[in-house]
């Protein structure tokens, strides 16, 4: 059992490693701010984040929130002209 143990351990680590390989070079060329934002749609925690991206927890939080305030604000921005849409459309 302890062997077995120590094989999955062992496989676990190299996964983690490919991980980390694997991410750093995808995001290579992008900012950090689209990094967290490719890697929170990838389902990583905001600790792994900070992890793969050499930063900290609070960094990758703010950027977060960051993110989601430009998304909502593109939400709200939509919500205004699509009535504004529908009225021309209606017009012509």
């Amino acid at each position: 059992m302890s062997d077995e143990l120590e094989e999955l351990k062992d496989i676990n680590s190299k996964l983690d490693t490919l991980i980390r390989l694997t991410a750093i070079q995808a995001l290579e060329s992008k900012k950090k701010v689209e990094a967290v934002q490719i890697l929170t749609d990838l389902g990583f925690t905001e600790g792994k984040i900070a992890d793969l991206l050499n930063t900290t927890t609070g960094s990758v939080q703010r950027m977060r929130h960051y993110l989601r305030e430009k998304s909502s604000k593109k939400t709200k921005k939509k919500e205004k002209i699509a009535p504004a849409i529908a009225t021309n459309e209606t017009k012509t």
